[in-house]
């Protein structure tokens, strides 16, 4: 809205929420699950994967519990020696 109270031509009003877009697309998807990945031990691949599929399913608020339920899952997978598999996957 400021942009277009703003800005004269329709190119720069349009030009300023697709920049907000690309930059929140770069950092959703690549940015956030490389830093969780890191800090939290887990694969990076496994959390994007994980946010993504979340996110296709529930939305907002699967991508805000993707990755504690994806901790949750290392956490069992440790502890059931069949998924030791999809452990070493998650994160070492």
């Amino acid at each position: 809205m400021v942009a277009a109270g703003t800005l004269d031509s329709l190119a720069m009003i349009v030009l300023v929420p697709a920049i907000y877009l690309g930059l929140n697309l770069i950092q959703e998807y690549l940015i956030v699950p490389t830093i969780l990945g890191r800090r939290l031990l887990l694969n990076p691949v496994a959390v994007f994967l994980w946010l993504i599929f979340w996110g296709w399913l529930w939305g907002v608020p699967g991508v805000l519990m993707a990755v504690p339920l994806l901790a949750v899952l290392k956490i069992v997978c440790d502890l059931v020696r069949q998924f030791s598999a999809v452990a070493e996957f998650i994160g070492p």
